[in-house]
């Protein structure tokens, strides 16, 4: 269900980009999954997420984790 989910909401290059840092970063990749559904389930997102606002979600989850 989670797939199924993230497969509706990312387009096809947010998707490789995140299963490519999973395979680095799991962790992180996670977090901006976890961010991504929330944002979906509370009808914060408009359309599928692309590229570019991935790489400043996962921008955001790396600047959290360091300064922690």
């Amino acid at each position: 269900m989670r797939k199924t989910m993230l497969m509706s909401v990312l387009d096809n290059d947010a998707r490789e980009r995140l299963a490519r840092i999973a395979i680095v970063i799991p962790q992180n990749a996670r977090a901006v999954e976890d961010m991504i559904l929330r944002m979906a389930q509370t009808a914060q997102l408009r359309g599928k997420v692309r590229e570019d606002p991935l790489i400043d979600l996962l921008g955001y989850i790396s600047e959290s984790k360091h300064s922690t």
